[in-house]
């Protein structure tokens, strides 16, 4: 939704002006606030405009307002508070995943992010280095994964059946791989690798018509978009995605981005290592936080008193068998 608003010298109060030098001046955040010296107005514009160094006394201002549902933020604060916790700020998810994928050329000359997450698929279009349009489908990986289950298949078995034999552009398998077993029932019945890639082609082309649907809203087309799509999420993992998604959204370039622009190391405790492309949602808040773990406040959530028990002197002990007669053994702990 896009709404238009106009500051000029009648609802300012006499003597107040704007600087639009001022309000244009770049941050890192996108955009600036400006507020007069009585406090009353405020305006914020993205900086990628340039305008002269000038005063005058009105600004138009075009906004594009993204709607959620609030339940969803009261949800976070409850659990929050549940724990004893502080949310410090909230984050867009698709704004973090944008920072951390495209490129300064991707916003600038145009591209579709199309993020597939696991319930739903979310697409962002950016055009002069702005953000034009959000929209979220209700379609994602795990609608793919109940299609397979409906071959009779467990959740857990058609999950690995969709990463391990995931594939579209059906026409392009061979008889011998069509007919290649995946999977045996119970009562002996076979999946072919052929069933799988039917499956998960159809729903995957569902969610493509309405990934262009929701980039026509956008007032743009991917033709017009230099850039084309950058795909990402889990879902974009499936093998031959930018073919069919050149065959329903239209030709265009596609391109599946695997790792964030921030160099992103696991533990190695952590095996198997994850697919980073489907952590994109939590790594990119993680790097956008402006709060560090090691704040006072966190140190302040610490039970030190956990910390003072392991500081204490090990006690050692040492165990000795004592022989008292042939059949019964004794044994003593004797502590140094």
């Amino acid at each position: 939704v896009t709404n238009k608003f106009t500051f000029n010298a009648e609802n300012m109060l006499e003597g107040a002006e704007f600087d639009l030098y001022r309000i244009l001046e770049a941050e890192e955040d996108g955009c600036t606030t400006y507020t007069d010296e009585n406090g009353d107005i405020r305006a914020e514009l993205f900086t990628d405009l340039e305008a002269a160094p000038v005063v005058e006394d009105h600004i138009d201002g075009h906004f594009l307002n993204i709607i959620a549902r609030p339940i969803i933020r009261n949800s976070i604060q409850d659990c929050m508070k549940q724990v004893g916790k502080t949310v410090v700020e909230y984050k867009c998810v698709p704004l973090t995943i944008a920072d951390e994928v495209l490129s300064n050329d991707d916003k600038r000359t145009g591209c579709a992010l199309v993020d597939f997450g696991a319930d739903t698929t979310t697409v962002s279009v950016y055009w002069k280095n702005m953000l034009r349009y959000v929209g979220v489908i209700p379609l994602g990986g795990n609608n793919i994964t109940k299609d397979i289950m409906s071959l009779q298949i467990d959740w857990d078995d058609a999950e690995k059946l969709k990463k391990d034999f995931g594939y579209v552009a059906t026409e392009d398998l061979s008889d011998e791989e069509r007919e290649l077993v995946v999977y045996t029932l119970i009562d002996g019945t076979k999946i072919t690798k052929g069933q799988i890639a039917e499956v998960i082609e159809a729903r995957l082309e569902e969610i493509l018509i309405n990934v262009k649907d929701q980039i026509s809203h956008s007032k743009y087309s991917v033709s017009s978009l230099m850039c084309g799509a950058v795909c990402v999420g889990g879902g974009s993992n499936i093998k031959n995605l930018s073919r069919l998604f050149k065959k329903v959204v239209g030709d265009c370039k596609v391109n599946v981005v695997k790792n964030t622009q921030t160099n992103v190391r696991y533990a190695k405790t952590v095996k198997p290592q994850p697919e980073t492309n489907t952590l994109f949602g939590v790594l990119s808040l993680l790097i956008k936080g402006s709060q560090p773990c090691t704040s006072a406040i966190v140190e302040e959530q610490v039970n030190t008193e956990l910390f003072e028990e392991n500081e204490k002197t090990p006690v050692e002990t040492e165990v000795k068998i004592i022989e008292t007669t042939p059949v019964e053994t004794e044994t003593k702990i004797v502590k140094e």
